[in-house]
């Protein structure tokens, strides 16, 4: 069975740095995240991306806004 094809575009998407500046955590708390499934990266040639909505999401569930 093949895996699903999600397209994202550049803009979509963001790096653990800048979703650690935007979620006002360290890189390291975003990396435990990715690691324990709270954020889902996405690889792409090599390196690993996040979903812009996913990382706004979960910033407006840490302040109870959702």
């Amino acid at each position: 069975m093949q895996n699903p094809t999600i397209v994202f575009k550049a803009e979509d998407l963001t790096t653990a740095l800048e979703a650690a500046k935007y979620l006002g955590v360290h890189f390291t708390t975003v990396y435990r995240w990715m690691k324990d499934g709270i954020l889902h990266p996405v690889p792409i040639a090599g390196q690993h991306y996040l979903s812009i909505d996913e990382v706004r999401s979960l910033k407006k569930k840490r302040e109870g806004t959702l």
